[in-house]
């Protein structure tokens, strides 16, 4: 193992670059350490690289393309963050991604579609879902869908 301390400088140039939430592969990058060394000796100084602190403005943002019924993989890129991340802040703050609620003409399909023994992806397909939807629906039914496919 090639182990060589932390300089002052070193650690100057970490802690500056952590103030500017620049990312812990860059800072590696930028100091000449594995990303493993930078977030160890962060973590000694009790500095965070958690970059998926969301600014106010990105809760805005977020609130506003949620109201414009924007699809979450747009408004993941339009914040540079990830699907799971977006849809966990959107519950987090309250909002419904997919407000669209089941009809009762819906919900009477998916009945007689479940009783029929047809495939989830084709009741979803014929009800203009996702599987998963579908899938999530029939449980709250009561339905079970799980040995199709």
């Amino acid at each position: 193992m090639n182990r060589r301390g932390w300089s002052d400088d070193d650690i100057g140039i970490l802690k500056q670059l952590v103030r500017r939430n620049t990312p812990a592969g860059k800072i590696a990058r930028a100091l000449r350490r594995s990303e493993g060394a930078v977030r160890q000796k962060a973590r000694a100084l009790r500095l965070s690289l958690n970059l998926s602190a969301w600014s106010k403005s990105e809760v805005r943002k977020l609130k506003k393309l949620v109201r414009q019924k924007v699809p979450l993989a747009k408004i993941a890129a339009a914040l540079q963050r990830s699907a799971a991340g977006a849809r966990q802040k959107a519950y987090s703050v309250g909002l419904l991604l997919n407000p669209r609620a089941w009809s009762k003409d819906e919900v009477v399909a998916l009945t007689k579609l479940a009783r029929r023994k047809t495939p989830a992806v084709e009741i979803a397909r014929s009800l203009k879902r996702t599987e998963q939807a579908t899938r999530q629906k029939a449980r709250a039914l009561g339905l079970s869908l799980n040995s199709r496919a």
